[in-house]
């Protein structure tokens, strides 16, 4: 009996290692997973840019983020375009504020946003990892420049024509804003001439220059009068010194100018303690209209000396004027560099 099951286990040991000698012989190895490289423009030289297209490549965490690198890419291109077609056009010119406008190119490249451009290749490297290129086209890009360029000269015209009948303080202050406006577009009209041969300039520098002249006339025809009873001098000289350290025109005329009358009264405190109360009062015309004005109060202790004390006043009116400005101490609204 134990012999006869003995042959059972023996046999049926058998043909379990035969079955898995077989399956084992049988068998093959698992094809390791082939890994596909990246297309050949994710890591090559980018196109160069043509007289209809410019391009950009970049990679990002996501498409997103490749896209925003892409439109830096193409900016970057753009820059380094501009400023090497400046420079050889300066040789030519002899035009002598390269670095200036170079910079100024530079500067105004970085802020351009391009919207109108097409994704004309993508791929996912990785879950993280995404590439892109794009292109824009140059002709649309330049029309969206003469268009901002446009709307630009007719807001600052706009800007010139509203304040004809303002007094001399106002026009002066946005003259001056929109002549370093319109100075800026100077960049602009670079840019555009470069990218577009056929675009004729002349006529933005004219309006340009012209922007720049009429606030030149008008800082010319910008002079302060300052007048004052003999009390009041002591605070109408430190003015006066002021509005001259600032390279603007103090007057030996009221016609023509703008007015700036000082009055002060004092009152002597006789308390133990005695101080000088001064009441100085600042008012500003232009003809007769009322453009400004302030009443300041100074107080200085008395030795005995009234001339000291106005003095030492003045010294005061005069340090309020340098740390407070000097708008704040008459009063007014001018624009100082």
């Amino acid at each position: 009996m134990l012999d006869k099951l003995a042959s059972v286990l023996k046999y049926n040991f058998l043909v379990v290692a035969f079955a898995l000698l077989f399956t084992a012989c049988g068998s093959t190895p698992a094809p390791a997973k082939k890994v596909t490289p990246p297309p050949a423009w994710v890591y090559s030289i980018l196109p160069d840019d043509t007289s209809k297209k410019m391009y950009g490549l970049g990679i990002g965490n996501n498409r997103e983020d490749a896209i925003k690198v892409a439109l830096n890419d193409m900016v970057s291109h753009l820059s380094v375009t501009l400023k090497s077609s400046f420079r050889s056009k300066e040789k030519v010119t002899k035009y002598s504020q390269s670095s200036v406008v170079t910079s100024d190119i530079e500067s105004s490249i970085s802020n351009i946003k391009i919207s109108n451009y097409k994704v004309i290749k993508s791929y996912k490297i990785s879950y993280n990892k995404f590439a892109v290129m794009i292109e824009t086209d140059k002709q649309k890009f330049v029309a969206g420049l003469k268009a901002n360029l446009k709307d630009q000269e007719e807001s600052i015209s706009q800007h010139l024509q509203g304040i004809l009948s303002r007094d001399i303080l106002t026009r002066y202050n946005v003259e001056k804003l929109l002549a370093k406006e319109a100075r800026k577009l100077n960049t602009t009209v670079t840019i555009i001439s470069i990218l577009d041969k056929q675009f004729n300039a002349q006529k933005n520098r004219n309006f340009i220059l012209n922007v720049e002249n009429q606030y030149l006339k008008e800082a010319n025809k910008l002079k302060f009068f300052v007048q004052s009873d003999s009390a009041s001098m002591p605070f109408a000289k430190k003015i006066q010194n002021f509005l001259a350290q600032k390279h603007f025109q103090v007057s030996l005329k009221k016609r023509g100018s703008i007015l700036l009358s000082v009055k002060s009264k004092k009152n002597l405190n006789n308390s133990t303690l005695k101080i000088v109360i001064f009441n100085v009062n600042i008012s500003a015309y232009d003809g007769k209209t009322r453009i400004g004005g302030k009443n300041i109060i100074i107080k200085e202790r008395y030795n005995g000396s009234m001339i000291s004390a106005y003095k030492s006043a003045a010294i005061h009116f005069e340090q309020d004027i340098k740390t407070q400005g000097i708008n704040n101490v008459l009063g007014i609204d001018l624009d100082i560099d």
